[in-house]
């Protein structure tokens, strides 16, 4: 009976190193979620980052944060060669795990002030433009 036992440790040690491996990665990203309100206040106060809406079209056309870009995922290489690494830039998508792993890509593509609107669409409450 004592293999039991030693092997639920071994399992307990086993799921406990991935997790502080997965945390220290996390740790050493830059890219930040930031809230809807913050991201509001921002475009309220003319301090409007790059924001991209990595979204279909049919849902961009729809509903946008006022100032968005639509740009597919699937062109990522396409136009993160033409933003500019220097500025803040926010990715949206639509519940923000898209977009948080976009922004993952595109840290470790050089870009530096990197967010993602946190809950995406679904948790913006303000403004919102249409085509």
């Amino acid at each position: 009976m004592p293999f039991l036992p030693l092997f639920i440790i071994f399992a307990i040690v086993i799921v406990l190193s991935v997790a502080l491996v997965r945390t220290d990665q996390d740790l050493q990203s830059k890219v930040e979620e930031i809230e809807p309100e913050f991201l509001q206040k921002k475009i309220l106060e003319d301090r409007v980052p790059i924001i991209i809406d990595l979204r279909d079209p049919k849902s961009y056309k729809k509903a946008h944060i006022p100032g968005a870009q639509s740009m597919a995922p699937e062109d990522l290489p396409n136009w993160a060669e033409k933003l500019q690494r220097e500025r803040e830039i926010v990715l949206v998508c639509s519940n923000g795990k898209r977009s948080r792993k976009i922004a993952k890509v595109l840290e470790k593509g050089g870009f530096e002030f990197l967010e993602y609107l946190a809950g995406g669409m679904d948790a913006w409450t303000f403004e919102t433009e249409n085509e």
